[in-house]
């Protein structure tokens, strides 16, 4: 839950997963704003709906400016240039505003298609859920928040109840959503370039995908489809991260599947993959070697 702003975390990664001339870049943890938690405050909810064009955002800011309502947090889709209309959620606090929210809305009124306001829960009238968007989607499709740590749990107890053969389990979870996702980003960049990418490039897209979605943090170190030999290195691996330093063999079960149904899916044949680093037994980062299954 956010309270203050407790996402302030910061992690380094190399540069060439970012650019830059060699130097290091930080990320940034985002807090995807589903909730807010502000004890004391009075914090409401505004609903706009704004034309498609410069200056609409602006000026509504102005607005809340003007009546000393300070905005904490915006959730709007991403829209292209082609959008009439789009909505606008603001979290604002009008706990130093001698305004109250009608006197608000109402200064919006003539900027905006449509605005309405309130309260996620009037008995904690300091806290927000956003009960408004959903389904949530992400490349088209429906998508749920599911916490990295509940899935560390879950697979902790496939293992408990079912013993090594859970992590084949796991691992073969991984290796469909790494098969099934692949060919889906294949046919979406595709179109969208509309040129045939090479192998290597399409992987670079998907795991840049995960990233962005928050699995983990991907680079793939070599991939030779001649020699059948690939190798990736991935930080705050989602199934580590959490049980860093804790165990005594590597636990990335789910990512090696990943990684070996992304090459079934690009190259059309079935690999192995070695785990040879992980975080979870006190490495930096988790890594990879893949390599054509031999029969």
């Amino acid at each position: 839950m956010c309270k203050g702003n407790p996402y302030n975390y910061k992690g380094e990664i190399p540069a060439e997963l970012l650019g830059g001339g060699g130097k290091i870049y930080s990320f940034h943890a985002l807090n995807l704003g589903r909730e807010l938690y502000d004890p004391g405050r009075d914090l409401y909810v505004f609903y706009v709906v704004l034309r498609n064009v410069v200056g609409s955002l602006k000026l509504v800011a102005e607005v809340f400016s003007r009546f000393n309502v300070n905005i904490l947090h915006v959730a709007m889709d991403p829209v292209t240039h082609d959008v009439v209309e789009y909505h606008v959620h603001f979290y604002v606090d009008f706990t130093d505003s001698k305004a109250p929210p009608e006197d608000v809305a109402k200064a919006l009124e003539p900027l905006v298609v449509k605005v309405a306001y309130g309260k996620s829960f009037m008995e904690y009238p300091d806290f927000i859920i956003d009960n408004y968007h959903f389904p949530l989607k992400t490349y088209g499709e429906r998508a749920i928040i599911i916490l990295a740590s509940f899935i560390q749990e879950m697979f902790d107890e496939f293992k408990k109840i079912a013993g090594s053969g859970a992590e084949a389990m796991i691992w073969r979870l991984g290796y469909m959503g790494g098969y099934r996702g692949i060919k889906n980003i294949t046919e979406f960049f595709e179109k969208m370039a509309k040129r045939k990418l090479s192998n290597y490039e399409i992987a670079k897209i998907f795991l840049t995908v995960m990233r962005s979605n928050g699995w983990s943090v991907f680079e793939v170190s070599a991939w030779n489809e001649v020699s059948g030999e690939f190798t990736f290195k991935v930080w705050e691996s989602f199934e580590s991260v959490h049980i860093k330093s804790k165990r005594e063999a590597p636990q990335c079960f789910f990512i090696s599947g990943l990684l070996c149904g992304i090459v079934k899916g690009l190259v059309g044949k079935e690999t192995t993959s070695k785990e040879t680093k992980c975080i979870s037994i006190g490495d930096e980062y988790c890594e990879f070697h893949t390599k054509y299954r031999q029969y």
